[in-house]
């Protein structure tokens, strides 16, 4: 849905149908971006290989970088929606190749701790 080119919702009501266009990627980067308990959501796009990527990387390096090069599209095209870099982790894993895995997860910004701080509180 991310990478489909004119989206379209075609939704069956009894008397009739509605078409609408281009609402995932809006839709998708807006819910990412609301703060869910204070922090925002974050995105991990894993795409799929018949074969270990370590393996594939090794024996078909070709196919593993139009699978990174895809995967660089994603990343770009949530970007443009507003999505930010941060919150967008982008893999490849093994798998069915027809299947994409969406993780979503609360975004924790990492701060390192002072351990010296902490030792000179805990006396």
């Amino acid at each position: 849905a991310v990478m489909a080119v004119g989206q379209k919702d075609i939704l069956r009501y009894p008397s009739r149908r509605a078409i609408r266009g281009n609402f995932f990627l809006p839709t998708l980067a807006s819910i990412l971006r609301t703060n869910i308990d204070g922090a925002p959501t974050r995105i991990e796009i894993i795409l799929n290989t018949k074969k270990n990527p370590a393996e594939l990387q090794n024996q078909a390096p070709d196919a593993m970088s139009k699978m990174i090069s895809a995967a660089g599209q994603l990343s770009q095209r949530l970007e443009k929606q507003g999505m930010p870099q941060k919150l967008i982790n982008i893999g490849v894993g093994k798998g069915n190749p027809k299947m994409v895995n969406l993780v979503f997860r609360k975004y924790i910004p990492f701060s390192p701790v002072d351990v010296k701080k902490e030792a000179t509180d805990e006396q």
